[in-house]
């Protein structure tokens, strides 16, 4: 999704609230977050943009859903593929 779609300050960051865009700006700048707090929306939905650009940063909710898949301790092989797509495991 990344490599069609970018989160831009009319696209996105205006139609979220400002604590929504701190929290976002937090995970792909986290040194901008202070600063950017001290402004309007408006101000930090265009910076946030700015700072987000070749980040490949996304939502979560277009990251996809997260799945927990059981397997047994023994499936290392199924467990090694689980984990490369990020999904959850548990062995009970």
């Amino acid at each position: 999704m990344a490599a069609w779609w970018q989160p831009t300050a009319d696209g996105y960051f205006q139609h979220v609230p400002k604590a929504a865009i701190l929290e976002a700006v937090g995970e792909f700048a986290p040194e901008h977050v202070t600063r950017l707090a001290k402004l309007k929306k408006g101000d930090i939905a265009s910076e946030a943009e700015r700072l987000a650009d070749g980040t490949g940063w996304m939502p979560a909710i277009f990251k996809g859903a997260v799945y927990l898949v059981r397997t047994t301790a023994q499936d290392s092989q199924k467990r090694a593929l689980l984990q490369k797509k990020q999904i959850i495991i548990s062995t009970d």
